[in-house]
């Protein structure tokens, strides 16, 4: 008798401790499920990131041949500045002569 009532309160301890087990595997999913939506959600975000990286790579690409069209032409003009100042200051003798003259 004696044997049959500790095993009556085992098994009300077993089925408690059965419950609580039950309800922290509940948590435990609801956190999983709550973790795994937030992963995608990040996932999301880190593919819009790297889309929004690419294009910005394709921009400063864009803008370094710019870059580099406008650094060509500043030369020219530089070029071109140095050849009009040679042609004043010839220009500029041919006068004096002429006014000497």
């Amino acid at each position: 008798l004696l044997l049959l009532r500790e095993l009556f309160l085992l098994q009300r301890e077993l089925l408690q401790l059965l419950r609580e087990l039950l309800q922290l595997l509940r948590e435990l999913l609801r956190l999983l499920r709550e973790l795994l939506q937030l992963l995608r959600e990040l996932l999301r975000l880190l593919r819009e990131l790297l889309q929004l990286l690419r294009e910005l790579l394709q921009l400063l690409r864009e803008l370094l041949q710019l870059l580099r069209e406008l650094l060509r032409l500043l030369r020219e003009l530089l070029q071109l500045l140095r050849e009009l100042l040679q042609l004043l200051r010839e220009l500029l003798q041919l006068l004096r002569e002429l006014l000497r003259l």
